[in-house]
Order: structure tokens, then C-alpha cells, then sequence
């Protein structure tokens, strides 16, 4: 029995000596999804590359995709994988297309592209719906980026920077629009930076990698089995072995400091109960190019959803740089709480 006890102990002391080391291998080797399938029959992968050959993947739509979305079926899928019931809201967008009008109200953003970058370990399937509603609703080309951890080499979406900016001077764009959901955030900021023409949306975005990473573990796996075998302490050494791998330091992904002199035009989306992206590091933001908006009772997931009514409101605003009303179900589709019958026969009809 003290044999056995001491071999235990053992074993406890070389997991924790590796804790840290296997905890950042996870981070920057996530497993990954299946995808095969995964994506629509009306979405085409493009490769991205610059003068270099650096290639990325971006998931681009083709010309005739449904009229109407329904995120409900992602939704599900999505609330199955987090195991957490937050998607109580149904949303729907339905394309009016009016041959009269097709050449102004539904093109308000004709001859202008937008990239979403995605976050980090987010099955990309939720945002192919918003990538179409985009399209439909704006007239501009929509290029969806996968989320870092769909990189063949993990660097915060860093090496997407590159070929992405190659690929907007190829374009020529009128207006370059660039999304970043959460830690997507780290490189759409980054291609804002080298593009004259952009302007920038940052959704929950991720401003503190390390306070992140333990806000997720204590969100996620403290109430594990596990966790009494790892301390703050391990997730702190895994985040400075994330960095030491990839050469860089906490400022290179800093997109607070960077924007500070920023030109780009900038909007940001945080919730004062998000615990991963903390809308409070945004309050001594002091820049006239850089407008924060802040909500009350939204998640980090729910955040990155959209599926909140001024959030999508304000969003679509900026977007569309005019005030839109919640009545435009033709601009924002029609979002509905799951129990609200009157609303869901709206979409019913």
C-alpha cells in the first residue's frame, strides 16, 4: 500500500511538473474539428496569399445561396457543444429582394468587402449564417476567416495578416470592413493597421490573453475532477510557454495599445458581465476614432452570437453608418426570445 501510495505521488508530482507545458500544447494544438461537411453547399473555400506564397483558407459564399437563414439548426449544434442552454433567442433574416430597389437600398455597401474573423475554438459553421446575411443585406463580398486555432500553426491569427492585406490591394475596395470576434480581434486589428481604407468591429474582443485563459479555466474546468491538480499558478506558466514558443510577448497582441494614435475608424461591443473579454479595459480609452458600446447582462458567448437585440442594432448601425430600427426585420431579420409565441409567428408567416 505505501508502494502503491508512492508511485501515486509520483505520478502527481511529474503531471504537475509538466502541467503547464501540456496545458499550452492544448492551447496551441486544440483538437480539431471535423469540418468535412460541415460548411453549406453554397460556400466555396478561397486560398489567400501575398507575394511570398504565405497562403491562408477563407470560407467565401457563391452567387446563389438561399434568399432566407435560419440559425436555429447552428444554434442547436452550438448549445449541444458547450453543454451550456444560453441560445433561448431564434433569429431569422429573409432577403426581400425588390428588382426596383436592387440598385441602391439593398447595395448600400456595393463595391466594398468585409472579412469576419472568427474566435478561437468556435465551431465557424454559426458564422457562415451571419457571413450570408452580411452579403444579402449589404451587397458587399463577405470572406469569413476561420478562428486562429484552425491555423496549421497556432500564432493569435497573426499569419493571416499577410495574405489578407495582399488580398485587399488586389481588390481595390471602396471600404474595407473588418469583424473580429473575440480573439479575432487580435488580427483584424492587425490588418486594419496596414490598410488605409478599413474600418474596424470589434465584438467581445480579447484584450488580455492571460486573464482570459484563466477566466475560461475557471468558467469551464474548475468544477472538474482535474482541477484540484492545477493552480492559477499553471495556467500563468502555460500562457508565458505559449509566448516563448511563438517568439512573441504579450504586446504584440495588445490591440488596446496598438490602436492608441489609430486613424481607423472603430467600433467596439463589450458586456460588463463578460468574463473573458472585460469591457473595463476599455473605459481609459481615450481616442475620437474608437467608440465603445457596453451591455449589461451578456455572456462572452452570447456576445460573440449577436443574438441580442441593441447589440445587433448598434452593430448593423455602424455597419450601415445610418441609425437602424428595430422594425427593419428586412436589415436585421427578426430575432425572437424561444417563448415569445407572438413574435416567433411572425416568422411563422
Amino acid at each position: 500500500m505505501k508502494f502503491v501510495n508512492g508511485f501515486t505521488l509520483v505520478l502527481v508530482v511529474l503531471f504537475l511538473n509538466g502541467c503547464a507545458s501540456y496545458i499550452a500544447h492544448e492551447i496551441m494544438n486544440p483538437k480539431k474539428l471535423n469540418i468535412e461537411g460541415d460548411y453549406p453547399e453554397w460556400t466555396i473555400e478561397k486560398t489567400l496569399c501575398d507575394d511570398n506564397v504565405q497562403c491562408i483558407k477563407a470560407i467565401a459564399l457563391v452567387d446563389d445561396g438561399p434568399k432566407e437563414i435560419n440559425l436555429t439548426k447552428y444554434l442547436t449544434k452550438i448549445t449541444r457543444t458547450v453543454n451550456m442552454n444560453i441560445y433561448d433567442q431564434v433569429w431569422q433574416y429573409q432577403h426581400i429582394y425588390d428588382e426596383r430597389q436592387s440598385l441602391t437600398l439593398s447595395k448600400p455597401l456595393d463595391n466594398q468587402l468585409i472579412f469576419i474573423f472568427a474566435p478561437y475554438k468556435m465551431p465557424t459553421k454559426l458564422l457562415v449564417g451571419y457571413t450570408r446575411w452580411l452579403q444579402l443585406m449589404t451587397g458587399a463580398e463577405v470572406l469569413l476567416i476561420p478562428g486562429a486555432d484552425k491555423s496549421e500553426r497556432f500564432a493569435f491569427g497573426l499569419e493571416y495578416i499577410s495574405p489578407i492585406v495582399a488580398e485587399i490591394k488586389r481588390r481595390q475596395a471602396d471600404k474595407v470592413h473588418l469583424i473580429g470576434f473575440s480573439m479575432g480581434a487580435v488580427a483584424a486589428q492587425a490588418v486594419a493597421a496596414e490598410t488605409d481604407n478599413a474600418q474596424l468591429y470589434l465584438i467581445a474582443p480579447m484584450t488580455n490573453f492571460k486573464q482570459a485563459t484563466k477566466a475560461i479555466w475557471d468558467i469551464y474546468h474548475s468544477k472538474k475532477y482535474y482541477a484540484k491538480l492545477i493552480s492559477t499558478g499553471n495556467i500563468e506558466d502555460a500562457v508565458a510557454i505559449v509566448f516563448d514558443k511563438l517568439n512573441i510577448s504579450p504586446a504584440d497582441i495588445n490591440i488596446i495599445e496598438k490602436m492608441q494614435g489609430s486613424k481607423t475608424p472603430t467600433y467596439v461591443y463589450a458586456s460588463n458581465q463578460d468574463k473573458i473579454a472585460l469591457a473595463a479595459d476599455w473605459n481609459n480609452v481615450n481616442s475620437g476614432n474608437i467608440s465603445v458600446k457596453k451591455y449589461q447582462q451578456l455572456t462572452h458567448l452570447e456576445m460573440m452570437s449577436l443574438l441580442e437585440q441593441n447589440l445587433m442594432i448598434d452593430f448593423v448601425s455602424d455597419l450601415l453608418a445610418r441609425q437602424v430600427s428595430k422594425n427593419e426585420t428586412e436589415t436585421i431579420g427578426i430575432l425572437c426570445q424561444s417563448d415569445d409565441q407572438a413574435c416567433l409567428s411572425q416568422i411563422e408567416e
